[in-house]
């Protein structure tokens, strides 16, 4: 023991088993071949680990209505630190983008729902259209009509729109 810490010693390439965790130390040009070197480790909990990270971060909202957050640590580890600030904020950005990208693939069905009544109704309304222009001839039926197909022509650009945003959203999401 060396200040209250369990120490062992091993060899280069010897494997090292400590509570289920494995690993060995090998050679590279980073770390040549020393008889006499002497490497620490220090082996941390999981769960502490994850507390006292928790511990230092700060997370604020920049407004309540926003979706703009600032994070903040502080540590001994700089490079660390800068690593988990930026796998955070991707990790936000992925799950506001598959959020938006939820929310845009339900605006999508609900628009293709309400055109395929509006579709519905058009056919019922030029079924009864045909069968009212047999029965009276020379009425305003196509000025009715054509506000109508005018409104079923506004609804597929809207519909457009939106699967134009989800497929933004959905490469957004798959170049993060």
């Amino acid at each position: 023991t060396w200040n209250g810490k369990l120490m062992s010693f091993y060899t280069i390439n010897e494997w090292i088993n400590i509570d289920g965790f494995q690993f060995k130390i090998v050679t590279s040009e980073f770390l040549p071949s020393a008889k006499e070197a002497v490497y620490v480790f220090n082996l941390n909990a999981f769960t502490p680990l994850v507390y006292e990270t928790q511990s230092k971060l700060r997370v604020m909202q920049m407004d309540k209505s926003s979706s703009v957050i600032t994070l903040s640590t502080q540590g001994s580890c700089s490079e660390w630190e800068i690593e988990l600030l930026n796998t955070l904020c991707n990790t936000y950005i992925s799950q506001t983008l598959l959020e938006k990208n939820i929310t845009h693939e339900r605006a999508i069905v609900f628009i293709d729902g309400q055109l395929q009544n509006i579709s519905d109704t058009l056919q019922s309304l030029e079924s009864k259209m045909v069968t009212y222009r047999k029965k009276y001839s020379g009425s305003n039926l196509e000025q009715i009509a054509e506000k109508r197909f005018s409104k079923l022509e506004m609804l597929e650009e809207e519909r457009a729109k939106y699967t134009l945003s989800l497929r933004y959203f959905t490469y957004l999401k798959n170049y993060l």
